[in-house]
């Protein structure tokens, strides 16, 4: 747990770096390329004015890292669908129109954002879900959690989607004029070249609106997985960064695995 920390604290690092050298969020960014499993020892040889001499390399040779950073305001946020108290129409509109593209259940956006909703209640002391997958104390099967779980975050607060990191489905459900085939195709475009401003964002969706999309974002995912001998080790973790700070919103570590 130690060592998935120290690779957390790199991770919003990496974060802070970012904001200091550009103003857009996009996926050709390096806090985007996912790190792939390595040995420990490796990673930590390659930092520049760590002595090796002080490198525990016995058990650092069995040790392997790995994790990745994930925009969360390149998901539909869940806490959209309110406004204070009471639903917010555009908000529930665009999560019913992802619900539909995702392919689930007629009425079932609508009994979801309820649910939330009613967890929002300060005298209703309710469970108020973090991730997508908290969403099973509710009753939704797996098959419903594995849809949503590449295109919806629970964020503590409403956000804007930034439209660098959006999924054609989500692009598609934000944008109420816009269809998955296009949706599609303006990933496409945007994987060779990113909305480095809000003009070239505009440019390519008309529909743009300042007060919802950007090409910015505050909120990321961050994971972390460890594995040591037989023992397998993973933690998620949610920040924020404003301005230069990457703070931490929570961190949630899985139980420990063992391998036979």
């Amino acid at each position: 747990q130690w060592l998935l920390m120290g690779a957390l604290d790199w991770a919003r690092l990496i974060l802070r770096e970012d904001a200091r050298t550009g103003s857009a969020d996009h996926l050709s960014e390096p806090w985007a390329v996912p790190l792939q499993e390595g040995r420990l020892s490796n990673f930590l040889s390659a930092q520049p004015g760590l002595s090796t001499d002080t490198t525990p390399s016995a058990w650092a040779d069995q040790v392997f890292l790995s994790g990745a950073i994930e925009d969360a305001q390149g998901k539909f946020n869940l806490a959209n669908v309110l406004r204070g108290s009471d639903m917010d129409p555009t908000g529930l509109a665009q999560w019913s129109r992802l619900w539909a593209l995702l392919g689930l259940p007629a009425n079932g956006a609508e009994t979801l954002a309820q649910q939330f909703k009613q967890a929002q209640d300060p005298q209703g002391n309710r469970f108020t879900p973090r991730t997508v997958d908290d969403l099973k104390a509710w009753g939704w099967d797996a098959a419903t959690l594995a849809r949503l779980r590449a295109h919806v975050v629970i964020l503590p607060e409403r956000s804007m989607l930034n439209v660098n990191t959006a999924s054609p489905e989500v692009l598609a459900a934000t944008f109420e004029t816009l269809g998955l085939a296009q949706a599609e195709r303006l990933v496409q475009n945007r994987l060779r070249a990113p909305w480095t401003n809000e003009k070239k964002a505009q440019s390519a969706i008309p529909a743009f609106n300042t007060q919802q999309h950007s090409i910015q974002s505050d909120f990321f995912e961050v994971r972390g997985r460890l594995r040591m001998d037989s023992i397998t080790l993973a933690q998620t973790a949610l920040v924020k960064r404003t301005g230069n700070e990457v703070i931490y919103v929570w961190v949630l570590a899985q139980s420990p695995t063992l391998r036979p």
